[in-house]
């Protein structure tokens, strides 16, 4: 799974980034563990290694200040899905992988509904509105050459793009982006590892700040890490030691209010 860069870099907005989100209109084996990460124009990216405790590894996406980058535990995290290009079942496939997300972060989700939306209007967008200020999160199903274009890669199924403020906000996901390639036939529900809630958990583990470990017992495992095992557990369709405990670190501390 994959984090591209998007079409053009997207500049950090000048002192506390405004907070809102836009209203809603109208609404087999993946080679899915690419990982390319970009600053988007906000901090530095680190690529810490993997905690390798009794737990298991985990990994994040960015570290501010030596802690994790994560959404704000008080806010709700808005979501809007474009799923014309995705199975029958694709919403309820959501739901229940930000269930899982939700039961162990306890961050909020809101569903906001269907939309028209495309990724590549909310990278052009550059996950914000001027007047209603941050973008709810978007799931969105493309076509494979659309996907390709986005992902500048042949060897992924699917994408996760969070994204940071600036100022005091850096520390803090206000947006982003899952994208899947409606070509890749990935089956419906979570009946293997890479059915497509077990794909869409992985992608909202990037989403909250995960990046990939080497261990194949893990949901967050990508091959193509130095050192990775070959393959991963096909039986892991589930969190892993490693991914709960790097959820929960994403977690802590908790909202006081």
């Amino acid at each position: 799974m994959q984090l591209p860069p998007p079409p053009s870099p997207v500049a950090p907005l000048p002192g506390r980034t405004p907070r809102g989100r836009r209203p809603i209109g109208p609404a087999l084996f993946l080679s899915v563990s690419l990982l390319l990460l970009v600053s988007f124009g906000v901090g530095v990216l680190v690529f810490p290694a993997p905690s390798e405790g009794s737990i298991g590894p985990h990994a994040f996406l960015r570290m501010y200040q030596g802690l994790p980058v994560r959404w704000d535990p008080c806010d709700p995290i808005h979501y809007v899905v474009n799923a014309d290009r995705g199975p029958a079942e694709a919403v309820d496939d959501i739901h229940r992988a930000v269930d899982r997300v939700s039961e162990v972060t306890g961050l909020t989700f809101v569903d906001d509904g269907s939309t028209d939306w495309t990724a590549a209007r909310q990278l052009s967008m550059r996950f914000f509105d001027l007047q209603e200020g941050f973008l709810p999160v978007l799931v969105v199903w493309t076509g494979h050459h659309e996907f390709v274009r986005l992902a500048r890669t042949r060897h992924a199924a699917a994408f996760a793009i969070p994204h940071p403020g600036s100022g005091p906000d850096a520390a803090t996901y206000l947006s982003g982006l899952v994208v899947v390639d409606a070509g890749a036939g990935i089956p419906s529900g979570s009946g293997g590892r890479y059915a497509l809630v077990p794909l869409l958990m992985h992608e909202l583990g990037h989403l909250v700040g995960l990046a990939h470990v080497v261990d194949g017992h893990q949901l967050m495992y990508s091959q193509l890490l130095s050192g990775a095992a070959r393959y991963p557990d096909l039986n892991q369709t589930d969190w892993g030691p490693g991914d709960l405990q790097g959820l929960r670190e994403l977690a802590e501390p908790a909202c006081s209010n």
